[in-house]
């Protein structure tokens, strides 16, 4: 769902209701070839928490990596550029 509401575009939305009819239109099919599907607050709630969450997994596996390199750096300078057999 979270990737049809980024890619996807309003095209009805009747205020107070809590719902939007919603279209994705599709590549590589006809030329007027798309999925029409509704969405309400929760759903669009659900997708940003969901995206949230994938961002700071992101951020924490760079911030892993990050500490890696460090780690590596220091062992190869320690070595003075030789690589350890």
């Amino acid at each position: 769902m979270r990737q049809k509401i980024i890619h996807g575009f309003i095209i009805s939305h009747q205020e107070g209701t809590g719902e939007a009819t919603m279209i994705q239109l599709l590549r590589g099919g006809a030329p007027n070839a798309h999925i029409q599907f509704t969405v309400t607050t929760l759903d669009i709630l659900r997708a940003a928490s969901a995206a949230a969450d994938l961002g700071k997994r992101s951020l924490g596996i760079g911030t892993l990596l990050l500490g890696v390199r460090a780690e590596l750096l220091d062992k190869f300078n320690q070595t003075r550029g030789k690589i350890p057999s």
